[in-house]
């Protein structure tokens, strides 16, 4: 992955650790460590998972900003 993926991924990282997102933090993680070894290995299955959480988040937010119960 080129560096702007690097950045972004650390980006992200710090973000989903400062919303105590851990799991989505960690992901990000393994995504920037990719890009500092320029392997790509494991991002399918990586961005997958984000994907799949922040589908949750985004569910989660809606129902709370919305005034829904869970």
């Amino acid at each position: 992955m080129p560096n702007r993926q690097k950045k972004l991924a650390h980006l992200l990282k710090g973000a989903s650790y400062s919303v105590a997102a851990d799991d989505l933090a960690d992901d990000f993680e393994l995504l920037e460590k990719e890009a500092e070894t320029g392997s790509v290995e494991n991002a399918a299955g990586v961005l997958t998972r984000i994907e799949d959480c922040m589908t949750g988040f985004r569910k989660t937010w809606l129902n709370v900003f919305l005034g829904k119960k869970q």
